[in-house]
């Protein structure tokens, strides 16, 4: 078990998704690479990748930070279909978009700083606790 740094408050929500990486086939039977996203009571949704290559050893990287909220993380989720993008609701009653950027070479190694969401929707009157996407993308639902 490994303890890996990034948030410096407690972690409220984790989305995972797996997919293959660019270098791979659609056919191929190599190994998957997870991306998890996850918000935080720092105010910061965080972006990983999960290289699931080596089976007894797990390597962990954050390859963006998103920042725009003004309170509390409580949920976040992928788009399930596309995998491009995911959303991402906080205490400040907002919910955002935000795109998941590209391989950027210049970025390698460094945590890439996000600052302003595809979308920004004042989505409830209170805190929003809940966010879900469809299968197909398409519909975005919250609870508060």
């Amino acid at each position: 078990m490994e303890l890996y740094s990034g948030h410096e408050d407690i972690i409220l929500s984790v989305d995972i998704i797996t997919a293959k990486s660019k270098q791979q086939n659609e056919d191929s039977d190599c190994p998957k690479t997870s991306l998890a996203v996850t918000g935080a009571k720092d105010n910061d949704v965080r972006l990983w990748q999960i290289d699931l290559g080596n089976k007894f050893q797990k390597r962990i990287i954050c390859l963006a930070v998103f920042k725009g909220h003004s309170s509390n993380v409580s949920s976040v989720y992928f788009a399930p279909k596309s995998a491009a993008w995911f959303a991402s609701v906080a205490q400040d009653n907002t919910l955002k978009i935000w795109t998941i950027p590209e391989d950027n070479e210049e970025n390698q190694g460094e945590c890439q700083v996000i600052k302003e969401a595809k979308l920004t929707i004042m989505a409830h009157l209170k805190s929003i606790n809940c966010v879900r996407i469809s299968p197909n993308d398409k519909i975005v639902a919250t609870a508060s």
